[in-house]
C-alpha cells in the first residue's frame, strides 16, 4: 500500500476516535437537563437560610421540653455510650418523677434522632449548634426526599419542585426543623421508604433491593415515632398483590427477607412496651405521659367536640396558614373529581387518594394527640402542602391554557405560581408573607431566663446536684445545667426524700411554677426554712418589675417579706433576647 494511503487511513481512524465537538445545541440540552437539578439546590439554600434562624439561641422556645427530652438523650449517649442500660436505652435528664431510674433511662419509641445527634456529638462535640444544625440537615433532606417521591408519582418535574419549595417554606417543617425531636428523622425516614416503593414498583418488581430499602426505612419511621405507620394505608392500597401472585415463586425470598426487615418494628415495641417498661423504668410507679405508646390514642368522640376543632385550627394556622388550608381543601376536592373522573386506574393518583383516606382515619385514631401539640400533624403535612400544590398546580395549568402558542404555555405556568405567591391574596398579604407570620409565631414563643438560671446552676452546683423546676415549658433549664430534674414535689415527704435519696439540691420556680412553691403552705414553709434565694430575674414594664423566676440553694433560709432589702443594692445584670419583630431583655440579681 502506497505511504499516501497509509497516510489517509490513518487520518480517517483519528476522525473517527475523536470526539465530536459540542455544539451550541448541545450545550442547551445539557442545560434543560440540568435545571430541575439547579432549582432544587437553590430551594434548599433556601430553606437551609429560612432555617438557620436562631440555630444557636438558647434552649427557651416552643416546645422547649421536647428539644430538651431528646437532646440531653442525645449527650447522654455521647458521653455514656449506646449500650450503658441496654440496646439504645435512651436516658433523659428530664425525668418525671424520683420514683425512675435514676439514670434517667425510660422505654420509648426508637429514639433515632438521640442516637443520629448523640454520634454527632462524639464527632464534633457537644454543643446546641451541632444539635440544630444536624436537625437542619434532616429536615431538608426532607425536602429532598419529598421531591423525589412525587417526580416518581407523577413524572413531571413542575409539580415534585413546586412541592419541594412548599415543604421548604412550610412553617411547620422550618420551625421544628430548629427543634431537636424524633419527627425531623421519622418524617425523611417515611418520606425515603415511600420514594423507594415507588420506585421499585415503577421498574416492574424486579429491583429487589429498591424493595428492602422500602421497607426497612418505612419500618426505621414506624419504630421512631408510631404515628408516621400512618403511610400503611397508601402501601397497602396501591401493593402489587396480582402481579406478585402471578409470580409467587419469584417473590418467596425478597418476601422472607422483606419480612425479616419488617420485623423490627414489633421487635422494638415488645422489647419497649413490654421490656423496658418493666425493668429500666421500674414496675409498678405511674408511667410518663409522654411516651409514645400505641394504647390509649383512640378516643372517636372528640372529633365531634367543637372545642377539638378550634384547637386544631390553631393549629393549622400556625403549621399551614389558614389560607394555605383553603388552598388544600380546594386541592383535595379538585383531586378527588380528577380521580374518579379520569385517573382511578393511575398507581400515582392511588397512592395519594390512599394518603387521603389516611388522613381521615389518622384524625380519628390521633384525636388526643393532635389536640395537644401542633407537631403531631407532621405525619400528614406531606399530604397537606401536596394538595396546596395541586391546587396551585392545577390553577396554573388551566390559566396557562387560554395561551394559544405553545411555546409561552410553560411560561404562563410558571408566571402565574409567582404570582400566586407574591400578589395580595387576603389581609392584604401574599401567600409567603402568611407563612412567615405562622413561623414567626411559633418562633416568637419564647420563656426566657432558663438559659441564665441553668447556666447559674451549671457553674456552681456540684456534679451529682439535681434540680426541682416548674414543669411544662421550663425543661430548658435541664440542658443549660447539665444537671438531671424533676418536676415540682407534690407534698413535703417527697421533697425529703428528693434531697435525702436523689441529692436534689436546686429549686427552680418560673412565672407559672410560683402556685407549686409559693401557694402550698407546706411546700413554702419547708422551701423558706431549708433553702435560700441566690438568683432572682424579672422583666422590666415600664417603672414596674414583673417577676420571672426565683432559682434557691438548699441550705440557708429565705424570708419572702424581706426581698426588696435583700435586692437593694445588688448589681443588676441584663441579658438580651430576639423575637423576630424586636429585641427585649431579662434583668436578673445574682445573690451569690
Amino acid at each position: 500500500m502506497p505511504k499516501s494511503n497509509r497516510k489517509k487511513e490513518k487520518k480517517q481512524k483519528k476522525k473517527k476516535t475523536t470526539q465530536p465537538e459540542l455544539g451550541t445545541e448541545d450545550i442547551l440540552k445539557i442545560f434543560v437537563s440540568l435545571w430541575p437539578l439547579a432549582i432544587l439546590l437553590a430551594i434548599l439554600v433556601f430553606g437551609f437560610y429560612l432555617r438557620l434562624y436562631h440555630y444557636q439561641y438558647p434552649v427557651i422556645g416552643y416546645h422547649n421540653w421536647k428539644t430538651t427530652h431528646y437532646i440531653t438523650e442525645a449527650r447522654n449517649f455521647a458521653r455514656e455510650g449506646f449500650f450503658k442500660e441496654g440496646f439504645f436505652v435512651p436516658m433523659r435528664d428530664t425525668t418525671e418523677s424520683i420514683y425512675e431510674n435514676p439514670t434517667g433511662a425510660h422505654y420509648d419509641t426508637f429514639p433515632a434522632i438521640s442516637i443520629i445527634v448523640g454520634a454527632v456529638f462524639k464527632l464534633f462535640g457537644i454543643s446546641l449548634s451541632v444539635a440544630r444544625l444536624t436537625n437542619i440537615f434532616l429536615s431538608l433532606g426532607s425536602v429532598a426526599a419529598f421531591y423525589l417521591l412525587i417526580k416518581e408519582l407523577f413524572k413531571r418535574e413542575d409539580i415534585a419542585l413546586l412541592c419541594a419549595f412548599l415543604a421548604a417554606v412550610n412553617p411547620l417543617y422550618v420551625f421544628f426543623s430548629h427543634n431537636v425531636q424524633v419527627v425531623n428523622p421519622g418524617i425523611l425516614f417515611m418520606l425515603l421508604g415511600s420514594f423507594f416503593y415507588i420506585r421499585w414498583i415503577n421498574q416492574d418488581l424486579k429491583k429487589n433491593h429498591l424493595l428492602y430499602l422500602a421497607v426497612f426505612f418505612i419500618m426505621l419511621a414506624c419504630i421512631t415515632k408510631y404515628t408516621f405507620a400512618v403511610i400503611s394505608i397508601p402501601v397497602l392500597i396501591t401493593f402489587p398483590y396480582k402481579r406478585i401472585f402471578r409470580k409467587k415463586e419469584t417473590f418467596i425470598a425478597p418476601g422472607i427477607i422483606s419480612g425479616i426487615i419488617a420485623s423490627g418494628f414489633p421487635l422494638w415495641f415488645i422489647y419497649s412496651e413490654f421490656y423496658l417498661k418493666n425493668t429500666v423504668y421500674k414496675p409498678g410507679i405511674d408511667l410518663p405521659s409522654g411516651t409514645d405508646s400505641l394504647t390509649g390514642l383512640i378516643d372517636l368522640s372528640l372529633v365531634f367536640n367543637s372545642q377539638f376543632w378550634q384547637i386544631i385550627k390553631s393549629y393549622v394556622a400556625d403549621n399551614f396558614t389558614l389560607l394555605g388550608m383553603v388552598f388544600m381543601f380546594l386541592g383535595l376536592l379538585l383531586f378527588i373529581i380528577l380521580f374518579f373522573t379520569k385517573n382511578k386506574d393511575k398507581m400515582s393518583y392511588r397512592f395519594i387518594f390512599g394518603y387521603s383516606i389516611a388522613l381521615f382515619v389518622f384524625i380519628f385514631v390521633m384525636g388526643f394527640k393532635l389536640s395537644s401539640h401542633n407537631y403531631h400533624q407532621f405525619p400528614v403535612a406531606p399530604l397537606i402542602i401536596f394538595m396546596i400544590a395541586f391546587f396551585i398546580d392545577v390553577a396554573a395549568k388551566n390559566i396557562a391554557n387560554f395561551v394559544n402558542d405553545s411555546n409561552l404555555k410553560k411560561t404562563a405556568y410558571i408566571a402565574v405560581i409567582i404570582l400566586l405567591f407574591i400578589i395580595p391574596l387576603s389581609q392584604g398579604k401574599n401567600f409567603l408573607q402568611h407563612m412567615q407570620d405562622s413561623r414567626d409565631r411559633m418562633f416568637n414563643t419564647q420563656f426566657p431566663g432558663l438559659d441564665i438560671a441553668g447556666e447559674y446552676i451549671n457553674q456552681h452546683a456540684l456534679p451529682d446536684d439535681r434540680v426541682f423546676h416548674s414543669s411544662g415549658q421550663s425543661f430548658g433549664i435541664l440542658w443549660h445545667a447539665d444537671r438531671k430534674g424533676y418536676k415540682p414535689p407534690a407534698n413535703v415527704e417527697y421533697f425529703m426524700r428528693a434531697e435525702s435519696e436523689f441529692n436534689v439540691s436546686w429549686v427552680f420556680a418560673y412565672q407559672w411554677g410560683l402556685q407549686n412553691y409559693f401557694q402550698n403552705p407546706e411546700i413554702f414553709e419547708y422551701l423558706k426554712n431549708n433553702y435560700r434565694l441566690v438568683q432572682f430575674a424579672y422583666i422590666p414594664q415600664g417603672e414596674q418589675a414583673q417577676p420571672l423566676y426565683f432559682l434557691f440553694r438548699k441550705g440557708g433560709s429565705f424570708n419572702d417579706s424581706q426581698l426588696n432589702e435583700m435586692l437593694q443594692d445588688k448589681q443588676i445584670l441584663v441579658k438580651n433576647y430576639q423575637r423576630t419583630d424586636m429585641p427585649y431583655e431579662v434583668r436578673f440579681i445574682n445573690l451569690e
